[in-house]
């Protein structure tokens, strides 16, 4: 996001990244552990930039691979109506085309404290991320990366935009390119084979959220960069 601001013409000292933070008294930490079937989880509005069908087409190929019981839980609609948008139809195709449907629940919307209840109760968070085809693109990361990392679910994500400066590849989960169910596939196998690693996984993205995501410690962040500004303000008045 700041280098597509630097090559709209803003100067690079200009820009500050400031993250949105998450209070993280509102999430629990939860080490994960398989129960009987294996959970995955995809949340958001029906866009295309979500690249919810490459979860589903995911989902089938990790199937046909591993033994365990899979599903996935999408937490998402394309309105409050669930109005039968083209993108929805897209999703709904997949479903059918790979023949998931009796492991795929959708559940539409829900308020925000019953997302995190399905968070916890969830092993592995998909956020496969794509550039729409009309330009779309999530432009920073999704902030429900920063929730479920500090509940203690390990993600599987995309290359896209700025995710992979959240998801950090090999340590709170896994990076692939976008747009590659296979590659996606690969890495959800491999979590489901490797169970041993989703606790250290979870606690690791939780410190990352502790560090880099807490509400708290950037509002004092903020303070500081807005007394920065005046500071330069005032510097410049008196010249």
């Amino acid at each position: 996001m700041r280098k597509k601001l630097i090559e709209l013409g803003c100067p690079p000292e200009k820009v500050i990244i400031h993250h949105i933070g998450v209070k993280l008294e509102k999430y629990e930490l939860k080490d994960r552990s398989p129960d009987g079937e294996i959970r995955l989880m995809v949340c958001g509005r029906f866009k295309e930039k979500k690249g919810i069908p490459y979860a589903v087409e995911a989902l089938k190929k990790v199937k046909s691979r591993v033994e365990r019981n899979v599903c996935l839980t999408v937490v998402g609609d394309s309105d409050s109506e669930g109005t039968l948008t083209d993108e929805k139809r897209k999703i709904l195709h997949s479903i059918e085309k790979h023949g998931v449907a009796d492991s795929v629940r959708i559940i539409g919307y829900v308020p925000h404290d019953k997302m995190l209840d399905i968070a916890r109760d969830h092993h592995i968070f998909l956020a496969p991320s794509v550039h729409a085809s009309d330009g779309d693109a999530e432009g920073g990361f999704p902030v429900i990366l920063t929730e479920v990392l500090a509940t203690g679910m390990p993600v599987v994500a995309s290359d896209h935009c700025d995710i992979p400066h959240i998801i950090r590849d090999g340590k709170c989960g896994f990076i692939v390119p976008e747009g590659n169910a296979d590659a996606l596939a690969e890495r959800i196998e491999y979590l489901i084979k490797h169970p041993e690693i989703w606790s250290e996984m979870g606690r690791a993205g939780r410190q990352i959220v502790e560090k880099d995501y807490d509400i708290t410690k950037l509002n004092r962040r903020l303070v500081e960069i807005y007394h920065g500004l005046l500071k330069d303000s005032y510097t410049e008045i008196a010249r």
